[in-house]
């Protein structure tokens, strides 16, 4: 399946942004957001340094939220926790180099590794160095680059996780 997104063009902007199918129907909203005032001013200061992120349905219900988890140890190693209905799922950065990113999201039993090599645009998504997603943008500069094509090859995942998981990615480097 292929879904689109238009992301902000300023990673510090909260509004909602329309996930879209093949069709160009809307079938949900993925936005960014601040807990409180304090990431807010910490975001601008230390530029996202705290990055939550909610998905909703197309019918504005909430489906995936994605929580930073903040303390001395994510310092060093950066972590999440995804928030699936009542399934909580974590992720967590294995950067060694900037221009290499790498995540591990672990749901289940399944650990899922989405990488984004040097010189490369596309950011991948695999189980076992099985593909099972990728997130292709537009373009190499904004504004066409906030225009991102998921492809979607497994039920591993559906887009709801997949956009979340790419937008802090996004955020993050």
């Amino acid at each position: 399946m292929k879904y689109t997104i238009r992301f902000p063009f300023l990673r510090n902007n909260t509004s909602i942004c329309e996930i879209k199918d093949e069709t160009g129907g809307i079938i949900g909203y993925i936005q960014r957001y601040h807990a409180n005032w304090t990431q807010r001013t910490i975001n601008l200061i230390f530029d996202n340094f705290v990055n939550n992120v909610k998905v909703y349905d197309s019918d504005k219900q909430l489906v995936l939220h994605v929580v930073e988890v903040n303390n001395v140890k994510t310092l060093i190693v950066e972590r999440w926790r995804i928030l699936i209905g009542d399934q909580e799922h974590k992720m967590e950065s294995k950067t060694k180099i900037k221009t290499n990113p790498q995540f591990l999201y672990t749901k289940n039993d399944e650990q899922v590794w989405i990488k984004k090599d040097f010189a490369d645009r596309i950011v991948r998504f695999s189980i076992n160095n099985k593909k099972i997603a990728e997130a292709i943008p537009a373009g190499l500069m904004p504004p066409q680059s906030n225009l991102v094509t998921f492809d979607i090859f497994d039920s591993t995942l559906d887009i709801s996780e997949v956009a979340a998981l790419y937008f802090i990615l996004a955020l993050k480097n």
